[in-house]
């Protein structure tokens, strides 16, 4: 398991130790919690206990661990912060909401918050092609699972999110929830198993496929981790891809034995040197473009500069946009989405949400790693500009700085009549007071 695993890996040890570092970390009263990044850093994917000939499972220890964290407020809470918060986002009612089928409600699809937000164009698609399919009779949920504070230890948001879900789909008659996103599927089989789900891949080949055209090329099929377990899931996918005439290529570490793509138990958020480890180990399986049916696996597999293509490329093109859409433009897209779909929302809109602002590709990969949303960059500048509040350098550029929730954003840019070019931008947790 060490071997095959970057994370045992990287801290240099084996899981019985592990199990001993992690017992050390909670017993210390006072001082340094030194194992609170390596509890953070699995992915939770269950590799390790597929390969390990005692079933010895990393994920499960570290999974309990985090919340023992919690519960000792022990969490370090920038670790987590700006999932939970992207979290609470796609269950906010700018982006969140149920409706109904026009005549009833014999299935809700549920398309999960990152399917929507990385491609919301395939996700509208999808909701039409099953409306007439089901005749008036589906309706939508757009929202988050909860998925980000299960992996967190954060049990008490985790059951906000269920006790939302299990109300809402209760109010429409209990009907069958149709899922796209495979990691959507394991908080639901672990938290609502009351609740009746199907995958979508298997509706879609009950229903009747989309006319399309694949792509020429063999493509590298990665399952995301969250399939593992679940073989109707991997089946589904293949038998799609045979209908449809698209070639592709079994990895060596697929189905049961497959890799995660470093999203998974927020490990990116934890260690982001050791989710890209992950994802060059995984791309060097093969010379291909990649394939695979999880838009978080698309998005993180993507930012490598290799193709990536999510099932829904093939089954409803033109294909999204090769880069990954980002942190922003997911929130953006969400709740684009949420309009085109439900209508829009009686929440008004921010002051400094129209706010036009340039940014570079370089300057977004920086933002991307800071993680730092336009709307923060937004709500900074508008913040300087109505009470006048920065710095301006002999260059004429102008640094602004705000504190928006726990973190402070520091954002220098060049303004000029159109818009707010930016030029860097960064943050810390550090409490700062004004002197007078």
């Amino acid at each position: 398991c060490v071997r095959e695993c970057a994370f045992l890996e990287k801290y240099k040890g084996y899981p019985k130790i592990y199990a001993r570092q992690i017992y050390n970390n909670f017993a210390i009263v006072r001082g340094s919690h030194s194992a609170n990044k390596m509890i953070n850093s699995c992915a939770l994917c269950g590799l390790c206990e597929v390969l390990c000939p005692n079933d010895f499972s990393m994920a499960d220890l570290c999974r309990f661990a985090r919340e023992q964290m919690v519960e000792r407020n022990i969490m370090p809470p920038s670790v987590h912060e700006f999932a939970l918060l992207d979290m609470e986002h796609a269950n906010s009612p700018r982006s969140s909401g149920f409706r109904s089928g026009t005549k009833t409600t014999q299935a809700i699809f549920f398309p999960g918050c990152q399917l929507a937000g990385a491609m919301p164009d395939q996700t509208e698609r999808v909701a039409n092609f099953l409306e007439e399919m089901f005749d008036g009779k589906m309706g939508i949920l757009l929202g988050c699972c909860g998925a980000p504070a299960w992996w967190a230890g954060r049990l008490d948001k985790l059951e906000e999110v269920i006790k939302n879900i299990e109300k809402t789909v209760e109010s429409a008659g209990n009907p069958t929830l149709i899922l796209a996103c495979s990691s959507c599927n394991e908080v639901f089989k672990n938290f609502m198993p009351n609740l009746s789900r199907v995958s979508l891949w298997q509706v879609l080949l009950e229903k009747g496929l989309p006319e399309t055209r694949p792509a020429a090329e063999t493509l590298a099929l990665h399952d995301p981790c969250t399939t593992r377990h679940e073989k109707e899931w991997r089946e589904s996918i293949r038998k799609i891809l045979q209908i449809v005439g698209q070639p592709y290529e079994e990895l060596v570490f697929g189905g049961e034995t497959t890799r995660c793509c470093g999203y998974g138990g927020l490990q990116v958020m934890a260690d982001p040197d050791l989710a890209r480890e992950g994802v060059s180990r995984r791309l060097q399986e093969s010379e291909n473009d990649f394939l695979t049916y999880c838009a978080m696996c698309r998005e993180s597999l993507s930012g490598s500069g290799k193709m990536v293509f999510h099932l829904l490329d093939i089954l409803f093109p033109p294909p999204a946009e090769k880069k990954r859409a980002g942190f922003s433009k997911r929130q953006q897209n969400r709740e684009l989405l949420r309009t085109k779909l439900l209508g829009s929302c009686d929440i008004p809109t921010e002051p400094w949400d129209d706010l036009p602002i340039s940014v570079s590709d370089r300057v977004r990969e920086k933002l991307e790693e800071r993680h730092i949303l336009d709307s923060d960059i937004k709500q900074t500048l508008w913040k300087a500009s109505s009470m006048g509040r920065y710095l301006i350098s002999p260059e004429g550029t102008k640094l602004a700085c705000s504190r928006i929730g726990n973190v402070n954003f520091w954002v220098e840019y060049r303004e000029d009549d159109q818009s707010f070019t930016i030029i860097n931008a960064w943050s810390h947790r550090m409490i700062m007071e004004l002197m007078t």
